[in-house]
């Protein structure tokens, strides 16, 4: 059996890099994937909103502490939906913050909560609305 030589031309130059375009896919796919869970997985959308809009993250985070302790039993209340931040010219708004919370009879009674939010994380103004009426 004879050796044959590869044939010179053939071969890759030694110091021949590899195409970036070859991670390209791997990158969108990334992206994509990212993209779902900060839509479907709530820690992960708040990390995004912490990297992507450090001031609107804030202002979320001030009126939900906010909401929590406006309940009657703040130890014993819950997040039940984290509200949307809406830009304004001074500052922020942040609207329906839903708040689990027990009562006075140890029921749950449910509120939501609103707040103008400051550039700073000041909370301007809030309001309560009850959702389900105590008994």
């Amino acid at each position: 059996m004879q050796h044959t030589a590869p044939d010179p031309g053939s071969r890759r130059p030694s110091g021949h890099r590899r195409s970036p375009g070859r991670f390209v896919p791997v990158v969108i796919i990334v992206l994509v994937g990212l993209f779902i869970l900060s839509q479907e997985v709530p820690a992960v959308n708040q990390w995004v909103q912490k990297l992507t809009a450090p001031e609107r993250f804030s202002a979320g985070e001030a009126c939900r502490r906010a909401a929590l302790n406006a309940a009657e039993y703040p130890g014993y209340a819950r997040l039940r939906e984290a509200g949307t931040v809406h830009d304004t010219r001074d500052g922020f708004y942040v609207e329906e913050v839903e708040i689990g919370s027990m009562d006075n009879d140890g029921a749950e009674t449910v509120f939501r909560f609103n707040c103008y939010v400051d550039r700073e994380g000041n909370i301007v103004s809030s309001s309560r609305v009850d959702v389900r009426p105590r008994p």
